[in-house]
């Protein structure tokens, strides 16, 4: 009997000593059948920041970051500049100051994006166009294709760049056409606007050289 309420003394001292220490004890067996395997909240409880698995954000940039499209396009408008900047040194004196000089570049290089860039946009929504039997009813159902009906007289065709997915102009504004689906087809508004700002920047562009020394009008 001694030896019995001894035995139940010792496991109670063993239960607040392994309490304190965070091991398990499984109660349902003997009182000397004691697990001393730490319970798994008592390793996170104790583990330090190194060790806690944090989810980092992602790092990796899109794959059509810089594709072959979006390469032609930064190095058309490095082309560009090149030109403005030659069309300055072919025109103007050199005794231009050179915060005119800057201007005259700057506007011409605007003139040339909209009479080459934003140029092409137009022609793409004048001269070309896929015949709308050609076009599959689950693209249409699917909105792959901007539809504009009776442009330009038809209702039997789909104009802009989105009939020329060949075409160097043709794949870049349908990487514009990503973010508004209008740029990819033809309607009145956007090349309305396209043409209204190619005025607008021949009209700058002319003033400009007006104001150069020796121009058609003194500033």
């Amino acid at each position: 009997m001694k030896s019995k309420g001894l035995g139940i003394v010792r496991h109670q001292l063993r239960v607040c000593l392994l309490s304190t220490t965070g091991s398990s004890i499984d109660t349902r067996r003997s009182p000397t059948s004691i697990s001393s395997t730490p319970p798994k909240a008592h390793y996170l409880h104790r583990s330090s920041g190194a060790d806690m698995a944090t989810t980092a954000p992602p790092t990796s940039l899109p794959p059509d970051l810089f594709d072959q499209t979006t390469i032609i396009a930064l190095s058309s408008l490095v082309a560009l500049v090149a030109a403005a900047v030659l069309v300055s040194r072919a025109v103007l004196p050199a005794a231009t100051p050179s915060s005119l000089r800057f201007l005259f570049v700057w506007h011409a290089f605007d003139a040339l994006c909209h009479f080459v860039i934003e140029g092409s946009f137009l022609y793409h929504t004048l001269f070309s166009y896929l015949p709308l039997e050609k076009i599959s009813a689950k693209d249409i159902a699917d909105n792959k294709y901007f539809l504009t009906h009776n442009w330009l007289g038809y209702t039997d065709r789909v104009y802009g760049p989105q009939a020329a997915p060949d075409n160097l102009f043709g794949k870049m504004w349908m990487v514009y056409a990503r973010a508004d689906k209008r740029w990819g087809g033809a309607e009145v508004v956007s090349p309305s606007l396209r043409c209204r700002s190619r005025a607008a920047s021949a009209r700058r562009t002319s003033r400009e050289a007006q104001c150069l020394p020796g121009g058609a009008r003194a500033s």
